[in-house]
This record gives structure tokens, C-alpha cells and sequence, in this order.
């Protein structure tokens, strides 16, 4: 399991990270990856690598003053209308909502 999330996180950038590319690098079949991420995370793996894409990015936004562009870049993301509609579904609210609500809870406790 350590090797899958470091492999994952090693290579976010890549658009080329998907199953197939987990499987060659894990020396692991395509069902014996899918059951053991759906054992874990009850996601299919794509779900499972979009999530890991996502909250690195959250993490990035987090710690960094970055654009968009170039965090879609550093993530995997392929357009930022793609970007934008999976951190929707996955988070509830946009990205610039979710910068704004972080930026005012942060002035909350200063």
C-alpha cells in the first residue's frame, strides 16, 4: 500500500498516471489493483487517483501562492474546466470558494 501511494503521489503530474500505468509499476494485475483500492478507499481506482490529484492540490493551495494554471500542471489535471468540475463534485464548493472560506477562517484566528 505504501508503494501505490507513493508511486501516486510521485507521479501526479503525469496525465499518463492512470490503472494501467499502477499495474505495470506494482507488477500487480488490473483486478488485484482494483480490489485492493477498493478494499481501502471503496473508490475505483481512477476515483482513487482523481481524489489523490485533488487533495495534493488542496495541499498546495494551502501552502503556496500559486495560479491555477500552473497547479493543474503539477497535479495531472488535463484543462481547468476539468480541474474545477472535479473539485466541485469532490469538495462541494469551487476552488475560489474554498481559497476564500480558508482565507477568512484564517483571519478569524489571527
Amino acid at each position: 500500500m505504501d508503494k501505490l501511494l507513493k508511486l501516486i503521489d510521485e507521479n501526479l503530474q503525469r496525465e499518463e498516471l492512470d490503472v494501467d500505468y499502477l499495474c505495470k509499476n506494482l507488477f500487480i494485475s488490473r483486478t488485484g489493483l482494483y480490489q485492493k483500492i477498493k478494499s481501502i478507499s471503496d473508490q475505483p481506482v481512477g476515483e482513487f487517483i482523481r481524489t489523490a490529484r485533488l487533495n495534493k492540490g488542496v495541499y498546495i493551495m494551502t501552502h503556496e501562492d500559486i495560479n491555477l494554471n500552473e497547479l493543474i500542471d503539477r497535479i495531472g489535471f488535463q484543462s481547468v474546466s476539468y480541474f474545477s468540475r472535479a473539485f466541485k463534485k469532490e469538495f462541494g464548493v469551487t476552488q475560489s470558494q474554498f481559497v476564500q472560506d480558508l482565507n477568512k477562517k484564517k483571519q478569524l484566528l489571527e
